[in-house]
């Protein structure tokens, strides 16, 4: 049984949490970018396997995983030239975007590649770059990689993904074909081929399908925007409307709020991404979803600029991630200016319709004076309640010296004050590898995945219990860097690593790369697919064969707790717990099979009790949960969830 014993009691609205995710679907896992999944991982990295992506070079994005276990990742790629010497005819990159099954074998005939984006192009009073094209032409700020996490339909009918050649592609997720592209653009020169700016943040599809997403300009051309675009493709709203490019890039994927009607969006870093402008302050934008109609200026909400009122000079932090609890606290994380250097930092606000509040006192520094910057975001989330926060810091990589130096750490917060939760953070260096902690996953059981990049190659993955102490690790070949671990329908863990060349932005024939191993691999560790049935004892019900393990805690108002303990007569699929009297039956809960109705297995449960409660529904054969909250003093309402666990296949 989990112990809730260090869970505050906050005011709890009853929420079911079909939400979870049984797959991962988006970037985050879901579009408030919580990071949870709705699925047990693996409790060690037994059964570690991998596949090559030939000469891709690099991942730069956490994969994802459809509910059906397909695995979707994409790379940089490396430039070509297919053997032709002007090199107005060679690629600028091409990455593309793989399909695997869940052991890892192609689900496509071919990955997808997109269009082709030319090393050299020519554009009216474009100054030439006689250097990089000597045929003449300007080099190509865009390329083709593939970095933004894909999202799918609610359906799963439709992937979406972002290239580095500033379009959003639509495609089949069976075959990976092409439904339609949409193309970003500068509104004050159209034409620019240059100007829509590179997707490389994952993409947002809201509750009524349209697409939100927003651009990162790598080059002097390139863009800064936020687009709507709906789900055939066509423009909605772009901010800013009519102005060519946003003051700062948007490196962190939009986050949407609880009621699904607002959308955040972080600014950071400089007008360009090689480009820190200290001057131009980050932002955190809002935009009104609800609102019909409307440009994207008029559909803003607010704009702030998160500043550390405790320091005089009141520097401005540069947002690199977000994600939304579930009262609608807004976290953000990233990049403090400091005199000398930047500090990683995480801050908290409160959405007050036409502005933000700080939520926090102050903002949370981590790791103050070696880490510049917080990589990793995800919340903690028990009966749809935000508990925890947790923030892993790093330093960006540093290219003169060709490696990440030491700084990264993984830290565990209130998600009301701020306080950290943990004597000392987790720290990978005493565990054998330093350098910028990863992106975060969270098991429905609380374990913490995440990893670190390493200085030059040998990263690693670890899996770190909810008290901060390591469950296990694991080394992988490359670095481990943007391709932090996610989690699939059966708690099957997926990442990649990159391998780094320095000349590998040369075609393979220049030989700049030879004897060097540039092929990035995916893998994955097996998820508790194996499970042993449910096992009932008295605070444990089992259902359907015992492939169901349903458990009840519940919390007084005067703060005792316990374990909701099992009727002893019940039936092969419903049951019944007492909290206080064996004689006064406060719950019964049922789990159906509606596989052949719908795909699910159903959760249906009624209350005769006022009392705070958490059930967990898990399915003992893929790890999936399904999660149900009441608060306290308020009558349990009747849970008839027919969507509860989309498992019918494990």
């Amino acid at each position: 049984m989990i112990s809730w014993r260090w869970l505050p009691a906050p005011l709890l609205l009853f929420a079911t949490i079909p939400g979870l995710a049984q797959g991962w679907t988006t970037k985050g896992a879901d579009v408030r970018r919580t990071g949870q999944a709705g699925v047990v991982g693996p409790s060690s990295p037994v059964g570690l396997r991998s596949v090559a992506l030939p000469q891709e070079q690099a991942v730069n994005m956490p994969p994802a995983v459809s509910r059906d276990g397909t695995v979707y990742v994409g790379t940089w790629g490396i430039t070509r030239d297919e053997g032709a010497a002007d090199r107005s005819g060679w690629n600028k990159f091409d990455g593309k975007l793989f399909a695997l099954s869940s052991d890892l074998k192609p689900a496509w005939e071919e990955p997808f590649s997109g269009d082709l984006v030319p090393y050299c192009y020519h554009y009216a009073t474009r100054p030439e770059t006689p250097l990089f094209c000597p045929q003449g032409g300007t080099l190509n700020g865009y390329n083709g990689t593939v970095e933004g996490t894909p999202a799918f339909s609610a359906d799963e009918s439709v992937l979406y993904v972002g290239r580095g050649d500033g379009k959003l592609y639509a495609l089949d997720p069976v075959d990976g074909s092409e439904l339609w592209s949409f193309r970003t653009f500068n509104p004050e020169d159209p034409d620019d081929p240059e100007g829509g700016g590179e997707i490389v943040a994952g993409i947002l599809v809201g509750p009524e399908g349209n697409l939100y997403f927003a651009t990162l300009g790598a080059g002097e051309y390139e863009t800064n925007a936020v687009y709507a675009v709906d789900a055939e493709g066509e423009l909605l709203w772009r901010y800013p409307s009519t102005e060519g490019s946003w003051n700062n890039i948007f490196l962190a994927a939009p986050a949407l709020s609880p009621d699904g009607q607002t959308l955040y969006v972080g600014g950071a870093w400089g007008p360009t991404a090689d480009e820190w402008d200290i001057e131009v302050p980050g932002a955190i934008l809002a935009f009104d979803l609800a609102a019909r109609g409307g440009t994207g200026d008029e559909r803003l909400k607010w704009r702030h600029f998160p500043i550390n009122e405790g320091e005089p000079w009141r520097p401005t932090v540069w947002t690199t991630t977000l994600a939304v609890g579930s009262d609608g606290t807004v976290y953000g994380a990233g990049a403090q200016r400091e005199i000398f250097g930047f500090s990683a930092v995480l801050f908290a606000l409160t959405d007050a319709s036409d502005h933000a509040q700080p939520a926090w006192e102050e903002m949370v520094y981590l790791d103050r004076g070696r880490a510049t910057v917080v990589i990793g975001l995800a919340l903690r989330e028990v009966g749809g309640v935000t508990r925890r926060v947790y923030a892993a810091s790093g330093n960006v990589y540093f290219s003169l010296g060709l490696r990440y130096t030491p700084g990264g750490k993984l830290y565990a917060l209130d998600p009301q004050t701020g306080a950290t939760q943990w004597d000392e953070p987790f720290d990978p260096e005493s565990h054998g590898t330093p350098g910028s902690m990863t992106g975060i996953a969270l098991g429905a059981d609380g374990v913490i995945y995440t990893g670190v990049s390493g200085e030059t190659d040998g990263g690693r993955v670890f899996a770190v219990q909810e008290d901060g102490s390591l469950l296990w690790q694991q080394e992988v070949g490359g670095l481990l860097e943007w391709s932090h671990p996610v989690l699939g329908p059966a708690g099957n863990l997926y990442f990649a690593d990159t391998r780094r060349c320095v000349g590998a932005f040369l075609p393979p024939e220049s030989g700049s790369c030879d004897g060097v191993d540039i092929t990035p691999h995916l893998y994955a560790i097996p998820g508790p697919s194996s499970t042993q049935p449910c096992e009932a004892d008295g605070d444990t019900l089992c259902l359907n064969g015992g492939r169901f393990r349903v458990e009840v805690e519940w919390q007084t108002a005067g703060g005792d707790v316990g374990s909701g303990q099992v009727v002893p007569a019940g039936t092969a699929d419903s049951g019944l717990f007492w909290f206080f009297r064996s004689s006064n039956w406060e719950l019964l809960v049922k789990v159906l099979d509606g596989c052949g109705v719908n795909g699910h297995f159903w959760v249906f449960a009624a209350g005769t009790t006022n009392v705070q409660f958490v059930l967990n529904v898990t399915d003992t054969l893929t790890g999936a949960v399904a999660s149900y909250s009441n608060p306290p003093g308020r009558p349990a309402d009747a849970i008839t969830d027919t969507q509860a666990l989309a498992t019918c296949g494990g």
